[in-house]
């Protein structure tokens, strides 16, 4: 009687234990599917539709035709930001050579990546 029930207790374990692997490999086989799917998504290339080199030229050009007086301005940090939450756009600043930074005369331009620049206020 006790080897009958040893007998059935091992083979309870092993259908568990059969049970858990079967479960386990066809969860890691459903994660490659979907790492398969979503890397049909990922973007081939994270480079920006407008290089920082052009974006510098269309916010100069801004500048000139918009007779922005920058002589007395650097080129202090360009970043890449979100402009309106929507779209990467190059936000140049130029600061006053004359008045300390922490005065905050600066001069901000954006250029979105369409290729259109923009002065924003500063405060």
């Amino acid at each position: 009687m006790k080897s009958k029930i040893l007998i059935i207790t091992i083979l309870l374990y092993l259908c568990q234990a059969t049970l858990f692997f079967n479960t386990a490999c066809a969860q890691t086989n459903d994660r490659k599917k979907t790492d398969l799917n979503i890397d049909q998504f990922v973007a081939k290339t994270y480079r920006p539709e407008i290089t920082l080199q052009e974006a510098l030229k269309i916010a100069e050009k801004f500048i000139k035709d918009n007779t922005i007086d920058v002589s007395e301005y650097y080129l202090n940090d360009v970043k890449m930001i979100k402009y309106g939450g929507k779209e990467n756009s190059w936000f140049f600043i130029w600061i006053n050579e004359k008045i300390p930074a922490s005065l905050g005369d600066e001069i901000h331009i954006i250029v979105t990546m369409d290729g259109v620049a923009k002065r924003l206020p500063t405060l």
